[in-house]
């Protein structure tokens, strides 16, 4: 049996209650979305705002910017869909936002910026 490499990880996935059960959850409405277009979503989180940009089925970029108070996450989770794999780095605010992506049931990675230059190698 050949042994594979292995290869730097991308993602993190945090396992407390709250994230399984929202996993668990990602996994049900993904398999009832399956038929439809997937779209990603790249978050970049600052102190005051959280700019997101999607990439959409068009290969056109679609732009938005959200605030970091609570009418502001939920307004991003609003824009969100069943559809959309969201890419955020890893910072203060990040788990956070992270963590309420997931219970809406869309799929979410959490990167390192520690680790973009062993991703940008491989």
């Amino acid at each position: 049996m050949a042994t594979q490499q292995s290869r730097p990880r991308i993602g993190v996935l945090v396992l407390s209650p709250d994230f399984v059960k929202s996993f668990r959850l990602f996994h049900f409405r993904r398999k009832e979305m399956e038929s439809q277009e997937v779209k990603y979503v790249g978050v970049d989180c600052g102190k005051k705002s959280i700019e997101v940009v999607r990439i959409n089925s068009e290969n056109s970029l679609e732009r938005r910017q959200f605030s970091t108070t609570e009418s502001g996450i939920n307004n991003l989770l609003q824009w969100l869909t069943l559809n959309d794999i969201v890419g955020l780095e890893a910072g203060s605010q990040s788990f956070r936002i992270a963590k309420s992506i997931l219970n809406k049931g869309v799929q979410v990675i959490v990167l390192n910026p520690g680790n973009l230059a062993t991703i940008y190698q491989s």
